[in-house]
């Protein structure tokens, strides 16, 4: 999005206007003054599309600081900028609606949510940039994440029409005529067919359980624990069925809850859901510089072997700069740094949405019982300015931070622990090559191997490659030996861009079926990953399991019980803080 010529269009709109009154830009439409419907009495106000709220923001930050728009709007109080969109509630969604005093102009930056559903009956102009956010499912990650994209005609004819609901108005669309006949759809694409099926079984089941569902996504309903054999909803897929989220972003959030790392899943799960990078690529010899501060900045989580630690790691620090020196330093870190700014907004606006929706089952009732940390906002949940407006917010400030679902937020083997609940069966086994060994005082030391040695090896698809821009490219060594998956893309290979090594027992406990060899000492799960265990663990892990299900469906019943406090959610926090030893 050109914001620049954006800011320097609304300028000129919001001037002549001004001058001219609301019919300004229909002289060469006689025929409708001829008519009789060339009124535009009470009109004047500008509606402009944008992708999405991250979008919005940035808009309205920079109109509201163009000296440009204050002047030909004749000073700060002749301008009035307000956002439209889905997570506003419908009291800020009302603003829209209402008359600005004589001499002002009231501007509407608004998403696809007014293209038909709403009618602002004093808008004269419309501005299209032409883009669009909307759910698709994502085969590389295999989740439903918003994805933006040139709208479609038939669309844009609707938002042109915003324009002359009630009265004559004019359209502005910046984008060309070579880009409408060659880029943009004629229709929008139905939502079944940009939609996986994982949502849609588990809401026929909710309903009904009189017939099976005839989908492949049934399986990996099964899989993730969602479905029992007779493809009714267990406990934990009851939880899901009230998610409205991709189940395995909902697994992973449910299961942060449970073991205590919330803050960092809702980090990653938004991260996910937005879809967009949050690293640049650093490829031109004038960025050696921002490589070094990236690698400055994500020192204290370089020993996790995680891309998603590396994630937290940037979105925190980004939070912690915008947090004592404003957006404008947060800005400073995102250019020094290498990132991008405005998928950190994204992901602070859908921990919020997250959050919310945990908040509505029951898992933050902790938090409130609690009190945690105290008031106020805390800008890494996202509960500001930009993501959630006014009284109408019930979400926790920063209380639930320091409340039981964040008990073990600082212990990164929890958060992989939730994210290979949620992604299994996407885990990958690390062949390392044959041990070597270097010379130190004293005698001598394993050497971590060459990482392109290193061989990594996915059940279905065979051999994958890390890809170069993943924190784990450089490494030679994984101690566990395994690896939780969250995003594949094949070009010329199979390459992961993220990925974490994960404890062995957050393997057992949240993986597939455990099979055990009483007499050989060895367990399987799904009859593929193997592990040298005595009996009795496999016999163990099965029981945990089964009182972990229990636990979400007393959950379900009692929406205000805490897991925090019970033994069973005590005793998996002690095999996963020190992966058995």
């Amino acid at each position: 999005i050109n914001y620049a010529l954006l800011v320097d269009l609304l300028a000129v709109i919001i001037e002549r206007q001004r001058r001219e009154g609301a019919g300004a830009f229909l002289s060469d439409w006689p025929q409708a003054f001829s008519s009789g419907r060339g009124d535009v009495s009470g009109g004047g106000a500008i509606l402009v599309f944008l992708p999405g709220a991250p979008e919005i923001g940035r808009l309205q930050r920079l109109l509201l600081e163009s000296g440009k728009v204050l002047s030909a709007a004749g000073g700060r109080g002749g301008l009035r900028v307000l956002p439209l969109h889905g997570s506003m509630s419908s009291a800020e969604q009302s603003r829209v609606f209402a008359r600005p005093p004589s001499g002002c102009t009231k501007v509407v930056l608004c998403t696809n949510v007014a293209e038909t559903s709403i009618t602002i009956d004093d808008v004269t102009v419309v501005v299209d940039v032409g883009r669009v956010k909307e759910m698709s499912h994502d085969p590389e990650r295999g989740i439903s994440r918003l994805q933006e994209g040139w709208v479609s005609k038939a669309a844009a004819q609707q938002r042109r029409g915003r324009a002359g609901r009630v009265r004559p108005g004019s359209c502005f669309r910046l984008f060309s005529s070579q880009q409408w006949t060659h880029n943009m759809p004629n229709h929008t694409q139905p939502e079944m067919i940009r939609s996986p099926l994982e949502s849609v079984c588990m809401l026929v089941k909710g309903m009904t359980t009189a017939s099976a569902v005839a989908a492949a996504a049934a399986a990996l309903l099964r899989t993730i624990g969602a479905f029992d054999g007779d493809e009714a909803l267990t406990s934990l897929g009851r939880h899901l069925n009230k998610m409205p989220m991709d189940p395995r972003v909902g697994k992973a959030l449910v299961y942060g809850c449970m073991l205590g790392c919330l803050d960092p899943v809702l980090t990653v799960t938004a991260a996910m859901a937005h879809g967009r990078p949050v690293f640049l690529n650093l490829q031109n010899s004038s960025d050696g510089e921002v490589a070094s501060r990236r690698r400055q900045l994500l020192r204290p989580v370089a020993g996790s072997k995680s891309d998603h630690l590396a994630l937290v790691a940037a979105y925190n620090a980004w939070c912690k700069a915008v947090d004592k020196g404003g957006r404008s330093a947060g800005s400073s870190l995102c250019e020094e740094c290498g990132l991008s700014e405005s998928s950190l907004e994204s992901i602070q606006a859908g921990r919020a949405e997250y959050a919310r929706v945990l908040e509505e089952l029951g898992f933050l009732a902790e938090a409130e019982a609690t009190g945690g940390g105290g008031g106020g906002n805390d800008p890494r949940v996202g509960v500001s300015a930009a993501a959630c407006r006014g009284p109408s917010c019930s979400l926790p400030g920063s209380a639930w931070l320091a409340a039981p679902v964040n008990r073990n937020a600082d212990n990164a083997r929890f958060l992989k622990a939730a994210l290979c609940a949620g992604f299994y069966p996407a885990v990958l086994r690390v062949q390392h090559p044959p041990t070597k060994y270097k010379e130190v005082h004293g005698g001598t030391e394993e050497a971590e191997a060459d990482p392109k040695d290193v061989k990594f090896f996915d059940r279905e698809r065979g051999r994958v490659f890390i890809h170069p821009s993943s924190q784990l490219f450089t490494v030679g060594k994984f101690e566990s030996g395994w690896l939780v998956a969250t995003q594949m893309t094949e070009t010329s290979k199979l390459f992961v861009r993220e990925a974490s090594m994960v404890p062995v027992y957050a393997l057992l406990l949240f993986g597939g079926e455990i099979n055990v060899d009483h007499g050989g000492a060895r367990l399987w799960v799904d009859g593929w990953a193997e592990f040298k265990a005595a009996a009795q663990v496999g016999v163990m892990v099965r029981q945990l399991r089964g009182e972990m299900d229990r636990l979400l469906g007393a959950k379900i019943n009692d929406p205000e019980l805490r897991l925090g406090s019970d033994p069973i959610v005590a005793a998996v926090e002690q095999l996963l803080s020190t992966d058995g030893f």
